[in-house]
């Protein structure tokens, strides 16, 4: 088990406020954590009714349609979330709150954006990717993944991923994280640091020019 009782109490009635079908899609490959993500999502789903889990490996043919860049990866996915919402690796500390966070609000379609970070994704002419590194002990980091989550949910331009830096020290190598959160757009621009929402948005406009800030 790896949820105790309380926080199964805590985690049900965060849950508690779903009003749609979310449906969780995990895509594993030989990962030493497959057998405890696959019980952390087994045991979160069965706390609500509108949570559904999807289980394939990274070469089933279902898998390969989604676009993944690496595996373990789990995606949520409902008719709420217009783009693509990605975590990589295990989604324990910090981002185990973010990640309920996302699926009350993909299962409300509530994505709770400001008024600039809408016009900023009502303006966009062309797709970007987000990638938002973490670890789980990273106080800061949940305030980047969230506008990752959230942007994706509300616009089919972005694809907001998420990624837990030391299961993937490939990917943090190439693109050169020393310090999290650290988000990537477009795997060319960046910039470091957990920025309130509208402060975001002009970091992401700069990150979109190719500038890599606070570096």
């Amino acid at each position: 088990m790896i949820l105790d009782e309380g926080t199964k109490q805590q985690v049900k009635e965060i849950l508690s406020k779903m009003k749609e079908d979310v449906n969780i899609v995990y895509v594993d490959k030989d990962s030493p954590l497959n057998a405890q993500i696959k019980e952390l999502l087994s045991e979160l789903v069965g706390l609500n009714e509108h949570l559904k889990l999807t289980q394939y490996t990274q070469d089933d043919k279902e898998a390969k349609v989604l676009g993944l860049e690496d595996a373990p990866a789990v995606l949520l996915m409902n008719k709420n979330i217009k783009g693509k919402i990605v975590y990589y690796g295990i989604p324990s500390g910090y981002e185990f709150a973010n990640l309920l966070d996302t699926i009350v609000r993909a299962s409300n379609n509530d994505p709770g954006l400001t008024e600039k970070s809408k016009a900023f994704l009502d303006s966009l002419d062309s797709p970007i990717k987000m990638n938002v590194f973490v670890t789980p002990t990273c106080p800061h980091c949940p305030t980047s993944a969230s506008i990752a989550f959230r942007y994706a949910m509300y616009s089919d331009k972005v694809t907001g991923q998420v990624i837990e830096a030391s299961e993937f020290p490939e990917w943090s190598n190439k693109f050169k994280v020393m310090g999290v959160p650290k988000t990537v757009i477009n795997d060319k621009g960046s910039y470091v640091g957990g920025y309130p929402e509208d402060m975001a948005v002009d970091q992401i406009k700069q990150a979109l020019e190719g500038k890599n800030l606070g570096e």
